[in-house]
């Protein structure tokens, strides 16, 4: 999982460097910050279904302990 928040950062920066002058056209910069918007989306959703995720297991093998 971390290897993939490390690549997903190296993405953002891209999207960054994109956000700048360095680009001109303006219609592009929009697509690319919606872009950067969708991935940030992603990450996030994946991350905290993932921690979710991990958390649930957490509670249920606590709960059959206890039985």
């Amino acid at each position: 999982m971390d290897m993939a928040n490390e690549f997903a950062i190296i993405i953002l920066n891209y999207h960054l460097i994109s956000l700048t002058d360095f680009v001109l056209d303006g219609t592009r910069r929009s697509q690319i910050g919606y872009s950067m918007i969708a991935l940030v989306s992603l990450v996030l959703v994946v991350n905290l279904g993932i921690h979710c995720g991990f958390s649930i297991a957490k509670c249920r093998r606590r709960h059959e302990l206890k039985k």
